[in-house]
């Protein structure tokens, strides 16, 4: 019966070869980051300049019992949800 002793390297692939293959995936990294960043600005560029936002709420009062409380500014801050403390 015949033994093999050969050692078999813990690499397949010679160092230098290795290196060269992480060259192409520095370079597809260093396109993709701009071409991202521009693509970016070129959606954020084409958004409508202005916007509006709206919320409505369906009051069971009539208006001259509630246009008081949302002229005055004290009274405003007695129904004001966000003037409120936070209970916890």
């Amino acid at each position: 019966m015949q033994v093999n002793n050969t050692v078999r390297p813990l690499r397949v692939r010679p160092i230098e070869q290795y290196i060269m293959t992480k060259r192409p995936m520095l370079k597809i990294i260093l396109i993709a980051i701009p071409a991202i960043i521009v693509v970016s600005l070129i959606i954020v560029a084409m958004q409508p300049s202005s916007y509006r936002v709206m919320r409505s709420l369906a009051i069971a009062a009539p208006p001259d019992a509630v246009f008081p409380h949302m002229n005055d500014l004290k009274k405003w801050e007695m129904w004001n949800p966000w003037a409120r403390p936070t209970q916890t």
